[in-house]
């Protein structure tokens, strides 16, 4: 029983480093899969490379095919006026500057394309690192890992695709509001309205809402407190760990004893829950006494020193952020502070009993107006921080304000001066902004075809790592089911050596009997023996007494010996 078991143990176990085989395996597969990936992410910059070069030469070739032909309208029209002829020659010029800046828009969202693939390229690193590190430790930590990596690639491309659909909605209003307006200034036009009437109608400063600019503000807004919260455990971590290090310094300084030491901390103890200190005459504690109460003042003139520093640092923030100092409460909180430290500057150390008591707690009040102070400088750099900070990132977002502003006015003064008495203006506008719209709509299929086809892998590689997972846990299910089954058979085992050590105790006392009953069978072979046994068996058959003719073969034994 036990060879069996032992062959399918042997057995499972061979099953299980075949198992872990096909797994690594299966790893290797993975990682052929991701350099493909790499490779099509590769081939994909190229392709986007091409399309902005391509989108380049299309904008370029246009202005210049732009170009000539507007020039031609304006000889033709040249003869009918003057004054038509000077504005027909500004337009290619405005033209040509707005499909520059259309460019310099397409160029940077191909740049921030090639970002974000650059971004993929790094979470596929990222995952052949975890794969190699998986390989080398063969636990569950490592799939931990895959799964938070894949969590977060998951939550990149959910906010490529949020930023996609953000980009066209935006396109679409851009459409639709340049459209209203085109037809708005025609009717207007129409009705009898003046050009100028119309630019007058137009916002100078109107500031148009925008989701992305309100992200970047509370984006800017978490930083801020992420810094902070570094900052305030820094200083807390600062002062856990030299706090200890200040007290054993102090304590090397005196270059006291064990017992004195023991002495020292009793009387910090006792000073720290405010009793009052009861000295002992005895000329063994004078010295550290001494040391002591100098160490003591010491730090109160430190402790001065710094209170004088801190009042001169309030009053020099209360000067910068305040410019009256009228104020009741700033006016009282000083005044009280210096009265606590006038009071604490007129004390002249701890000789008398009578006045521990009093200097305690003027010592907690002190410390807890330096707490205030400490607290209320800290906030008050915290605001001048937060201050500076929301001043650049408004400074910031009116720049992008007015870009983004002139780029839209620009563009629909462009229209409108196309527009201004033909219609072929209007279907020739419409027909750039259609071949822009065509553009842009190939660069975000191009987009939603990438994120597609990323998300696809991404998709695959989560399958095959749930399918790891699944397999790795049929494994930890088998190898605890091995367990339990060699834990039962050593418990088998144990319960067939308690059953042997019994069999061999029965062995032993039948062994004993066997030698008893073999000792009886030889006596019983030898000759007296069998001499009794006959004559018992004569005496039987005579119906003699067995006892007596026992008797007589002793009496003649006895008799024979004597002879």
């Amino acid at each position: 029983m036990i060879k069996q078991e032992k062959l399918r143990d042997k057995a499972k176990i061979d099953g299980l480093l075949t198992q872990l085989e096909e797994k690594n395996a299966q790893i290797q597969d993975l990682e052929n899969e991701i350099a493909e990936s790499e490779k099509t992410i590769t081939n994909l910059n190229n392709q986007i490379s091409k399309m902005g070069t391509i989108s380049k030469r299309r904008f370029d070739d246009e202005s210049n095919s732009n170009s000539p032909s507007d020039s031609d309208g304006d000889i033709m029209r040249e003869a009918d006026s003057k004054g038509e002829g000077k504005n027909e020659s500004q337009r290619p010029t405005a033209e040509v500057h707005r499909l520059e800046r259309e460019n310099d828009e397409l160029v940077a969202d191909v740049d921030q394309l090639e970002m974000r693939i650059d971004a993929f390229e790094t979470e596929n690193a990222r995952l052949n690192r975890l794969i190699k590190d998986y390989e080398k430790e063969n636990k569950n930590e490592g799939l931990q890992r895959m799964r938070n990596e894949l969590e977060e690639s998951l939550k990149t491309i959910e906010i490529l695709q949020s930023e996609n659909s953000q980009l066209r909605e935006r396109l679409n209003n851009m459409q639709d509001s340049l459209t209203f307006t085109a037809a708005l200034q025609e009717l207007c036009k129409r009705v009898g309205v003046t050009e100028e009437e119309i630019n007058s109608l137009r916002p100078q400063n109107a500031a148009s809402f925008n989701e992305i600019d309100t992200l970047k503000e509370e984006v800017n807004v978490l930083k801020e407190e992420v810094e902070w919260l570094e900052r305030d455990r820094r200083h807390w971590m600062n002062k856990v760990r030299l706090q200890p290090l200040m007290d054993t310094k102090l304590r090397f300084e005196l270059g006291l004893t064990s017992e004195q030491l023991r002495q020292l901390d009793d009387l910090v103890d006792r000073m720290k829950e405010g009793h009052l200190l009861v000295e002992e005459d005895s000329e063994k504690n004078e010295d550290y006494r001494e040391k002591y109460f100098q160490e003591l003042s010491a730090r109160r003139k430190d402790a001065e020193h710094f209170s004088e520093f801190v009042k001169s640092r309030i009053d020099d923030a209360i000067k910068k952020t305040f410019e009256t100092t009228e104020l009741a409460d700033i006016t009282t909180s000083i005044n009280l502070l210096k009265e606590h430290i006038d009071v604490i500057s007129g004390l002249q150390g701890i000789e008398d009993a009578n006045s521990t008591g009093h200097t305690h707690s003027m010592t907690r009040r002190l410390d807890q107006t330096a707490l205030t102070i400490r607290d209320n400088s800290e906030t008050i750099i915290k605001l001048r921080e937060e201050l500076a900070a929301a001043i650049a990132e408004k400074d910031a977002i009116i720049r992008e304000r007015d870009q983004y502003r002139e780029a839209i006015f620009a563009a629909a003064g462009a229209t409108s001066e196309l527009d201004n008495k033909d219609t072929e203006g209007i279907q020739l506008s419409n027909s750039r902004w259609a071949t822009l719209a065509k553009a842009l709509r190939e660069q975000l299929n191009a987009k939603d075809n990438l994120i597609a086809s990323l998300g696809e892998k991404i998709k695959g590689l989560q399958k095959s790592g749930n399918e790891l997972e699944a397999q790795i846990k049929a494994d930890q299910t088998n190898k605890e089911n091995l367990t339990k089954e060699n834990e039962v058979l050593h418990d088998q085992l144990s319960a067939l050596g308690e059953v042997n050590e019994e069999l061999s105790g029965e062995n032993t006392s039948l062994k004993k009997t066997n030698k008893e009953v073999t000792d009886g069978i030889q006596r019983l072979d030898s000759g007296h023996s069998r001499d009794v046994l006959q004559k018992n068996c004569a005496t039987a058959q005579t119906g003699g007494d067995p006892s007596s003719t026992i008797a007589e073969g002793d009496r003649r034994r006895r008799s024979r010996r004597t002879r």
